[in-house]
């Protein structure tokens, strides 16, 4: 006997319309388990069939139901992936394509959390290259390929570098640093990175310095110009240069020595003191803080054999 499902197949478009709105799930609120039935399978795989169909409003729809059903818990589209279902691979990556903008971003963040990115960097990889009217999605399919196979990310990756979105571009430089930490190899692809040395983005130049100084040749010249970006006069290359501090410092005394790496600090705690940005002081002086005790465990052997103290910090003597 056939059931409702079999009816959003009818070729009568009324039918299959009134059938897809009968089975679907949209507009209810969201379930609460995580747990996999073998009705959310059947869900999926309908929807999934439905997606394909080529009436507009069929289609529309199970691509609705099919995005809630994928979104509604990570831990079920991973079981489901791990169950080897192809078909929800296949279904997910028709939506990475087809989707909205906004959805599609949606989409690809959930597909990282669960762990499919690897499976579903085709797609990604193809949506990247059909979204040039937005730059958001170009971003997040950026930052999504950063996990991917090497040979699905690299295109993609060294296009969005020469992206006239500041965005992209940024993802595109993080994507690239994962990429060449993966393989622990940065080759001659390193270069590409570095020609953003000067990039007028503030957001572009921090993530190319972070990979520069923990990855990269040279990074005696990269410390410098993080130096110099801690005292640049735009404002926003000054917060995201706090930003970067607080991603190169904690623990680095050790790579580039404990004079070097204490006075860095104490540029960080003159910021935090003295900085005419209250976002840039607050960065810095919440940095200065988490720093205090590794500075100090740093200098209490030498300390201790002199009978000195700690020296108080800028932002100290400024208080």
């Amino acid at each position: 006997m056939a059931g409702v499902a079999d009816f959003a197949f009818d070729p009568d478009e009324r039918v299959a319309r009134r059938a897809v709105l009968r089975g679907s799930a949209v507009g209810e609120p969201l379930p609460r388990h995580a747990r996999v039935t073998d009705a959310d399978l059947a869900g999926v795989h309908r929807a999934g069939a439905l997606a394909r169909s080529a009436r507009a409003t069929v289609s529309a729809w199970a691509m609705q139901d099919l995005a809630r059903s994928e979104l509604h818990s990570r831990l079920a589209v991973a079981a489901m992936a791990q169950a080897g279902r192809v078909s929800l691979q296949a279904a997910l990556g028709e939506l990475v394509e087809r989707a909205e903008p906004q959805r599609a971003m949606q989409i690809i963040e959930h597909v990282r959390r669960a762990g499919l990115t690897r499976e579903l960097a085709p797609a990604i990889g193809r949506r990247f290259k059909d979204q040039a009217e937005d730059a958001r999605l170009a971003a997040t399919c950026i930052a999504a390929l950063s996990d991917a196979p090497a040979q699905h990310a690299w295109p993609a990756i060294e296009a969005a570098l020469g992206s006239t979105e500041p965005r992209v571009r940024a993802n595109a430089v993080e994507a690239a640093a994962k990429q060449m930490a993966r393989a622990q190899a940065t080759g001659d692809r390193f270069g590409m990175l570095i020609e953003h040395k000067s990039d007028p983005h503030h957001r572009v130049r921090a993530n190319l310095l972070r990979a520069w100084i923990l990855q990269g040749p040279d990074a005696d010249v990269a410390w410098e110009r993080f130096r110099s970006m801690l005292g640049d006069r735009d404002t926003m290359s000054r917060l995201a240069a706090a930003w970067l501090a607080s991603r190169v410092l904690p623990g680095a005394s050790a790579r580039i020595g404990a004079a070097r790496w204490d006075e860095l600090v104490g540029q960080i705690e003159g910021v935090a003191a003295g900085d005419s940005e209250p976002r840039v002081r607050d960065r810095a002086y919440a940095l200065s803080e988490q720093l205090r005790g590794e500075r100090e465990a740093l200098w209490a052997p030498a300390q201790h054999e002199r009978g000195t103290t700690t020296p108080r910090s800028a932002w100290e003597e400024a208080a």
